[in-house]
């Protein structure tokens, strides 16, 4: 009897006491996108340019971390200089240009501020390599058989700081976009050529500009 007395006496006893409660752990919002972003740990990023494929043109760029906070990357491009604002422009002025061939080479290092290579600020330098070609008939004329028509070829060599910004999913999409205004070599040169009556006469022409100059691009691709 006594031990079936004190079993449910600590029965009732047992019954009686609230639950003790759960710990609970409360993570802020802030601290949970910090949690997020640390788990994105890629080290390399391969982009392209969609604006440029409009002209069209490729150009690509790839990204290397060398640490959390520092990038270096190489881009190259080829294809046709024609944008949609002069497209529009030479449309508006009935005017007609001829197609350049765009070649381009560029190598940048960007520091990561207020953020990681997996998203943040970019503030680099920039140098890039281009070159261009274009082939113009000025004048061509079935019945004296004259004509004209001129090779072009243009260089330029830009060097200067960049502005840009970075963000990297945790599925790897990828998004990066950056600015700049640099110092420009450039130099362009031309050799028309007239002819008529089975002679030619070829007229070079050529000139220079070193100055300040823009440059930007834009990229969407995958980073791993």
């Amino acid at each position: 009897m006594t031990l079936l007395a004190l079993a449910t006496f600590a029965g009732s006893v047992a019954l009686a006491a609230p639950d003790a409660p759960a710990e609970t752990v409360h993570v802020s919002g802030r601290r949970h996108r910090k949690a997020e972003r640390a788990k994105v740990t890629a080290r390399h990023s391969i982009t392209i340019d969609p604006f440029r494929a409009t002209w069209p043109a490729f150009h690509g760029r790839y990204e290397l971390r060398l640490t959390p906070h520092l990038g270096v990357d190489v881009a190259a491009g080829t294809g046709t200089y024609n944008p949609l604002a002069l497209r529009t422009a030479t449309a508006l002025t009935g005017t007609e240009l001829p197609d350049l061939q765009l070649t381009e080479f560029e190598g940048a290092m960007s520091v990561y501020v207020g953020g990681r290579f997996a998203r943040g600020v970019q503030l680099g330098v920039t140098a890039r390599k281009q070159t261009a070609t274009a082939d113009v008939v000025w004048l061509e004329d079935e019945t004296t058989g004259a004509s004209s028509a001129s090779a072009v070829n243009l260089a330029s060599t830009t060097i200067g700081p960049h502005l840009g910004l970075k963000r990297v999913g945790k599925k790897g999409l990828t998004f990066q976009a950056r600015v700049g205004a640099g110092w420009a070599m450039a130099s362009a040169s031309a050799v028309t050529v007239m002819s008529a009556e089975g002679a030619a006469l070829p007229i070079p022409l050529a000139t220079s500009y070193t100055g300040p100059t823009v440059f930007g691009n834009a990229g969407i691709g995958w980073s791993f």
